[in-house]
């Protein structure tokens, strides 16, 4: 069990949860939380000398305390990504989204890429922080700035700033 923000995670067989009422949703995993043990068949991307595990969309890497859950480096390439990653296009290009993360169709697979500005996606992972700009809110995560608003009645991000 892992505490983070105003969730509780659960762990179990590669699988991260959370509990809703009487049931329980599996979610990605939180960034920065440690587990003893990387999920099953999890792949093995090194870059820049360190090695990542990779599954589902979601990357671990070694640790003293085991594997954290951690950000992909640009540039990492993975073969394939999870069923349920976005789709998006652009006038730029396409591109696919997965819990905080944006890639590029690539040669060999997907390609871990900078969003561009104007990118909408359907959700930002729990652990973003909010701010102001302009006294509007708007979320960060991992170096990205989403401005939330309502689309077909359902909050969405729109990508307004990339460091």
């Amino acid at each position: 069990m892992h505490h983070y923000h105003s969730h509780t995670y659960y762990y179990s067989g590669g699988v991260w949860y959370v509990s809703s009422g009487t049931q329980y949703i599996v979610v990605t995993a939180p960034t920065t939380v440690i587990v003893a043990e990387p999920p099953p068949e999890a792949a093995t991307i090194t870059i820049d000398g360190k090695t990542y595990l990779y599954k589902d969309g979601e990357y671990y890497l070694k640790v003293e305390q085991g594997y954290q859950v951690t950000s992909p480096p640009q540039e990492t390439v993975v073969e394939s990504l999870p069923e349920d990653a976005e789709d998006l296009e652009t006038e730029d290009g396409e591109y696919s989204y997965f819990g905080g993360t944006f890639y590029e169709p690539s040669e060999g697979g997907y390609t871990v890429v900078k969003p561009v500005v104007g990118l909408t996606v359907s959700s930002v992972p729990d652990e973003r922080d909010t701010i102001k700009i302009d006294g509007e809110d708007h979320v960060v995560f991992n170096g990205v700035t989403y401005r939330p608003f309502f689309s077909d009645g359902k909050v969405v991000y729109r990508v307004v700033k990339v460091e």
